[in-house]
């Protein structure tokens, strides 16, 4: 339930973030992590919009006594961090604010979020990622970009106007990368981890987007995977599909080591349990190589250059001939339908950039920016 404040142990939270209804009029909003430790409270990730801004800091207040609060952003994405500026509201003497280095930029919404989806070119345009009949609602915006430079930017800028108030606070933010290192990495799969203090472990995963850092907390046994486990991958034209992967292998070790006891992520709206998140992991690489199956079965129909378009209509095609199906084969169907589920405007997820992103990682061999 949105705003749901679930007290995991006496210092540490789960505020429950919401899907949107539809992503025609609304964004989807991310769960927050509350730790306090010590006399510091840490709050991973702030989320967006006014109610869950007072839900927020409601949390926070409840772990009185603290003289510090510091933020921790996953990554730059709205969703995440449009509520930053909370470190501004809450009565404390210390304030930090922490986001992966190559995050920082990322708050500056409109900007990072039309230069990434800039990168959908050649394949596709951001006004051609809406299929039937959401796209008779942007056509307006197709005419004008042919004749105006910056209709790009004002679609995007209109977009992230659905996570309002938008109140990031790039002044207070400093890089993650000058905390640090982890002498004992968590689990030995990254190298590259920062310790937080005494607090937790932060373990850039990279993979959802560059800046993405998922975090530990050892008092607890108790990760924060936010959008690493997102039931779609790679979302986004700088995700990078190889990164989640070793990603969900990771917290998967982690699982079956036992060296978790508690796993949380920023849109599933629930907390697990070892055994439950080692099968989420499990779901979300079955159902990525499920749908990259039928990526791949809808290329083989091309000759020549492929088209982004074509590769929808095949795979959506096969989508609903498919659908009730009940053989083994039909659970890896289930598994790529998932994605077609969560299309737009259930979600603001637009399948035709998640092709495109594999064309170019096909093609290109690498991300797209």
């Amino acid at each position: 339930m949105f705003g749901e404040k679930k007290q995991l142990a006496d210092n540490l939270i789960y505020l429950e973030g919401r899907e949107p209804r539809t992503g025609l009029t609304e964004g989807d909003v991310a769960s927050s992590l509350i730790y306090k430790k010590n006399d510091t409270v840490y709050v991973i990730d702030t989320g967006c919009g006014k109610q869950f801004r007072r839900f927020l800091k409601d949390a926070i207040e409840t772990l009185r006594p603290f003289s510090g609060l510091c933020v921790l952003n996953t990554h730059s994405h709205p969703d995440h961090t449009a509520n930053n500026g909370i470190l501004g509201e809450i009565d404390c003497t210390r304030k930090r604010h922490l986001i992966s280095a190559c995050g920082i930029e990322g708050l500056d919404y409109v900007t990072s979020f039309t230069r990434v989806t800039g990168a959908l070119n050649p394949w596709c345009t951001i006004f051609e990622v809406i299929t039937f009949p959401w796209s008779i609602l942007i056509a307006p915006w197709m005419l004008w970009s042919r004749i105006h430079p910056r209709a790009h930017r004002h679609f995007i800028a209109g977009t992230i106007s659905k996570f309002k108030p938008l109140d990031p606070s790039p002044e207070t933010a400093e890089p993650l990368e000058s905390l640090p290192r982890a002498g004992s990495p968590v689990g030995g799969g990254y190298s590259e981890q920062y310790l937080v203090d005494d607090a937790m472990v932060a373990i850039p995963t990279r993979g959802h987007s560059p800046d993405h850092v998922s975090f530990y907390i050892p008092e607890h046994r108790a990760l924060f995977t936010a959008d690493e486990t997102f039931t779609i991958y790679p979302l986004w034209p700088d995700s990078d599909s190889e990164a989640t992967g070793k990603a969900l292998g990771f917290f998967k070790s982690l699982a079956s080591d036992g060296a978790i006891d508690i796993v949380a992520d920023s849109h599933t709206n629930g907390v697990r349990g070892a055994a439950a998140a080692e099968e989420l992991f499990a779901k979300r690489q079955d159902a990525h190589r499920a749908f990259l199956e039928e990526f791949d079965r809808a290329l083989e129909t091309h000759h020549g250059e492929p088209d982004v378009h074509r590769i929808y209509r095949s795979m959506a095609k096969r989508q609903k001939a498919v659908k009730g199906a009940t053989s083994r084969k039909g659970l890896d169907d289930r598994l790529a339908s998932e994605y077609f589920e969560m299309e737009f405007p259930r979600m603001p997820v637009y399948l035709k950039v998640v092709l495109t992103t594999l064309l170019h990682e096909r093609f290109s061999g690498g991300t797209t920016v």
